[in-house]
Protein backbone atom coordinates (compact mmCIF):
# COMPACT_ATOMS: atom_id res chain seq x y z
CA UNK A 1 0.00 0.00 0.00
CA UNK A 2 1.45 3.00 -1.11
CA UNK A 3 0.73 6.95 -0.48
CA UNK A 4 0.67 8.83 -3.65
CA UNK A 5 1.55 12.13 -1.89
CA UNK A 6 4.31 11.15 0.37
CA UNK A 7 6.38 8.25 -1.25
CA UNK A 8 5.29 6.19 1.62
CA UNK A 9 3.93 3.03 1.86
CA UNK A 10 4.02 -0.93 3.35
CA UNK A 11 4.49 -4.06 2.33
CA UNK A 12 3.13 -7.22 4.30
CA UNK A 13 3.63 -10.93 3.03
CA UNK A 14 1.72 -13.16 5.30
CA UNK A 15 2.30 -16.96 4.29
CA UNK A 16 2.32 -20.42 6.21
CA UNK A 17 4.15 -20.02 9.43
CA UNK A 18 5.65 -16.62 9.19
CA UNK A 19 4.20 -12.50 8.48
CA UNK A 20 6.54 -9.93 7.13
CA UNK A 21 6.35 -6.16 7.41
CA UNK A 22 8.50 -3.76 5.21
CA UNK A 23 7.91 -0.11 4.96
CA UNK A 24 9.17 1.45 2.08
CA UNK A 25 9.87 5.58 1.83
CA UNK A 26 10.72 6.98 -0.81
CA UNK A 27 10.47 3.69 -3.08
CA UNK A 28 13.09 2.65 -0.68
CA UNK A 29 12.79 -0.08 1.37
CA UNK A 30 13.31 0.76 5.10
CA UNK A 31 15.20 -2.43 6.35
CA UNK A 32 16.11 -1.74 9.70
CA UNK A 33 12.09 -1.77 10.33
CA UNK A 34 11.25 -4.89 9.02
CA UNK A 35 9.69 -7.19 11.16
CA UNK A 36 8.76 -10.86 11.50
CA UNK A 37 6.05 -11.73 13.38
CA UNK A 38 5.18 -15.91 14.11
CA UNK A 39 1.64 -15.47 12.74
CA UNK A 40 0.41 -17.16 9.96
CA UNK A 41 -2.29 -19.26 7.86
CA UNK A 42 -1.13 -22.40 9.99
CA UNK A 43 -1.81 -20.40 13.52
CA UNK A 44 -4.73 -19.35 12.28
CA UNK A 45 -6.01 -22.67 11.04
CA UNK A 46 -5.31 -24.02 14.65
CA UNK A 47 -6.83 -21.18 16.43
CA UNK A 48 -9.78 -22.21 14.30
CA UNK A 49 -10.10 -25.65 14.99
CA UNK A 50 -8.99 -24.92 18.41
CA UNK A 51 -12.09 -22.51 18.96
CA UNK A 52 -14.62 -25.14 16.77
CA UNK A 53 -13.59 -27.64 19.11
CA UNK A 54 -14.62 -25.61 22.37
CA UNK A 55 -17.60 -24.52 20.36
CA UNK A 56 -19.49 -26.62 18.34
CA UNK A 57 -17.28 -30.11 17.14
CA UNK A 58 -14.23 -31.73 17.43
CA UNK A 59 -12.18 -31.25 14.53
CA UNK A 60 -8.74 -31.65 16.33
CA UNK A 61 -6.31 -33.80 13.96
CA UNK A 62 -8.54 -32.58 10.90
CA UNK A 63 -6.11 -29.78 10.26
CA UNK A 64 -6.76 -30.28 6.44
CA UNK A 65 -10.77 -30.10 6.62
CA UNK A 66 -10.05 -26.60 9.43
CA UNK A 67 -8.11 -25.35 6.64
CA UNK A 68 -10.68 -25.56 4.17
CA UNK A 69 -13.33 -24.17 6.36
CA UNK A 70 -11.11 -21.06 7.04
CA UNK A 71 -10.05 -20.82 3.67
CA UNK A 72 -13.70 -20.96 2.41
CA UNK A 73 -15.54 -18.29 5.09
CA UNK A 74 -13.18 -16.30 6.38
CA UNK A 75 -12.85 -12.93 5.50
CA UNK A 76 -10.75 -9.61 6.75
CA UNK A 77 -13.45 -7.33 8.26
CA UNK A 78 -13.01 -3.61 6.87
CA UNK A 79 -15.09 -2.20 10.26
CA UNK A 80 -14.52 -4.57 13.24
CA UNK A 81 -17.17 -3.82 15.52
CA UNK A 82 -19.49 -3.04 12.88
CA UNK A 83 -19.02 -6.64 11.94
CA UNK A 84 -19.34 -8.13 15.29
CA UNK A 85 -22.66 -6.28 15.87
CA UNK A 86 -23.87 -7.99 12.76
CA UNK A 87 -22.77 -11.47 13.94
CA UNK A 88 -24.27 -11.01 17.09
CA UNK A 89 -27.69 -9.90 15.54
CA UNK A 90 -27.53 -13.31 13.24
CA UNK A 91 -25.52 -12.12 10.38
CA UNK A 92 -22.07 -13.28 9.06
CA UNK A 93 -23.64 -17.38 9.35
CA UNK A 94 -22.21 -19.41 7.18
CA UNK A 95 -22.87 -23.41 7.46
CA UNK A 96 -20.05 -25.29 6.24
CA UNK A 97 -21.18 -29.09 4.91
CA UNK A 98 -18.74 -31.60 6.43
CA UNK A 99 -17.48 -34.43 4.42
CA UNK A 100 -18.23 -38.32 4.83
CA UNK A 101 -16.07 -39.46 2.65
CA UNK A 102 -18.33 -41.82 1.14
CA UNK A 103 -20.33 -39.68 -0.86
CA UNK A 104 -18.90 -36.22 -0.58
CA UNK A 105 -14.97 -35.96 -0.84
CA UNK A 106 -14.96 -32.57 -0.06
CA UNK A 107 -16.78 -29.91 2.23
CA UNK A 108 -18.75 -26.85 0.66
CA UNK A 109 -20.43 -23.76 1.84
CA UNK A 110 -24.50 -24.58 1.76
CA UNK A 111 -26.07 -21.51 0.63
CA UNK A 112 -29.89 -22.34 2.20
CA UNK A 113 -30.24 -24.68 5.20
CA UNK A 114 -32.07 -27.55 4.16
CA UNK A 115 -33.41 -29.53 7.76
CA UNK A 116 -34.36 -32.78 5.60
CA UNK A 117 -31.02 -33.56 4.47
CA UNK A 118 -28.50 -35.59 6.79
CA UNK A 119 -25.66 -33.16 6.62
CA UNK A 120 -23.26 -32.28 9.09
CA UNK A 121 -22.36 -29.02 9.13
CA UNK A 122 -20.33 -26.73 11.02
CA UNK A 123 -22.17 -23.16 11.60
CA UNK A 124 -19.60 -20.25 10.98
CA UNK A 125 -20.29 -16.52 12.48
CA UNK A 126 -18.01 -14.30 14.40
CA UNK A 127 -15.18 -17.32 13.79
CA UNK A 128 -15.06 -15.81 10.21
CA UNK A 129 -13.51 -12.05 10.79
CA UNK A 130 -12.20 -12.99 14.24
CA UNK A 131 -9.63 -15.52 13.42
CA UNK A 132 -8.53 -13.79 10.52
CA UNK A 133 -8.06 -10.47 12.85
CA UNK A 134 -5.08 -12.26 15.08
CA UNK A 135 -3.10 -11.40 12.07
CA UNK A 136 -3.23 -7.62 12.69
CA UNK A 137 -3.96 -7.73 16.34
CA UNK A 138 -1.53 -10.70 17.61
CA UNK A 139 -1.13 -9.57 21.53
CA UNK A 140 -5.01 -10.66 21.13
CA UNK A 141 -3.34 -14.33 21.55
CA UNK A 142 -0.23 -13.57 23.81
CA UNK A 143 1.87 -13.04 20.80
CA UNK A 144 4.04 -9.78 21.13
Amino acid sequence: MVAPESGAGIVIDSGYSNTYIVPFFQGMPMKHCATRLDVGGKLLTNLLMETLSYKEINLKGEGFLVQQIKESCSFVSENFNSDLEIARAGGHTKEFVLPDYKTLKQGYIREKADLTDNLQVVKMTNERFTIPEVLFSPSDIGIN
